[in-house]
């Protein structure tokens, strides 16, 4: 590929990028303009997998790894059968070339790891292609050195992979992985950030795996626990407000589990204890909702009872 035909392509997926993060599905145009890119006859994904086999220059393996995974969130198994027929060993190689050494002259950029790793983990997640132990242990270490080395947005994008690649909780292995990475401190800050400010395509997902690691001794520290207490307390009666139910019991399980922990004391238990009481006499809040509130406002009123007897 010359160089102009490299530039019409980046220009190309650059437009293409924009317009499918902003595509809805449920329209009925755009779910046609989708089919017919993804069809066989347009030829899109046949030139995104010689991309993926070949990157020609800089960016546009990057610009290709993000084409798939939008595609395919898009129209998951249509995409990702596709490129898997037209590249076969496209979950390997993408994963090996990711594991490489990061950086230098020879490395793999940073930015073109963590794509490769987002291109795998969403068609892993499609076709519901589970990761070996081993490797996933690499891919969860590597993704945390990631973090450190991406700046920016592009932290997001490290943060997006951790989820899809731990979606539906973490292997002992990995867990283990975690607790001795001299990176762990980093990953639970990072997670607390996206909690904090909200990213709301990972939030629940970042809930979810944060409260696995506040049972890993030595990955929350003390002060990130009470920053999460802060915004917990701060964010579940939003969540509540606006029906977002997903959310909601996410922010009330992280509650619980800080509340058993002992996080929650004196002000904070207090404040704690009113939020849970409001929720629970709401008869508009899913009952699912207002039952976990009455457990966990139980557990503070004991823990509370407890600590001034």
């Amino acid at each position: 590929m010359d160089d102009d035909s490299a530039r019409e392509l980046v220009a190309l997926f650059s437009n293409l990028i924009r317009s499918l993060e902003v595509a809805r599905p449920e329209d009925p145009e755009i779910l046609a303009w989708v089919q017919g890119l993804s069809s066989k006859e347009a030829g899109t994904i046949l030139t995104l997998v010689s991309i993926l086999q070949r990157p020609p220059r800089e960016g546009l393996l990057v610009q290709a790894c993000r084409v798939v995974v939008l595609l395919s969130e898009l129209l998951p198994r249509v995409v990702a059968t596709q490129v898997v027929d037209l590249y076969p060993d496209v979950l390997q190689d993408l994963t090996d070339r990711a594991l490489g050494p990061l950086g230098g002259e020879d490395g793999i950029k940073p930015e073109e790891a963590c794509a490769s790793l987002m291109c795998v983990a969403e068609l892993r997640k499609t076709l519901e292609a589970s990761w070996r132990a081993d490797v996933l242990v690499q891919v969860v270490k590597r993704t945390l050195e990631l973090m450190q080395e991406l700046t920016g947005d592009r932290v997001m994008d490290a943060v997006t992979v951790f989820v899809k690649t731990c979606e539906g909780g973490f292997q002992d292995a990995v867990l283990g992985a975690i607790r001795r990475n001299p990176l762990a401190r980093l990953l639970s800050e990072t997670l607390l950030q996206v909690i904090n400010r909200g990213h709301a395509k990972v939030q629940a997902q970042c809930l979810a795996l944060m409260i696995e690691l506040l049972s890993v001794e030595g990955v929350v520290f003390a002060n990130d626990r009470r920053i999460l207490v802060e915004v917990v307390l701060r964010e579940l009666p939003n969540a509540v407000e606006v029906e977002d139910e997903l959310l909601g019991q996410g922010y009330l399980t992280c509650l619980g589990v800080l509340a058993q922990a002992g996080e929650l004391h004196g002000p904070r238990a207090k404040q704690a204890f009113g939020i849970c009481a409001e929720i629970a006499k709401d008869d508009s809040s899913p009952e699912l909702l207002r039952s976990e509130c009455r457990r966990i406002a139980r557990i503070i009123k004991s823990s509370e009872q407890a600590r001034v007897a």
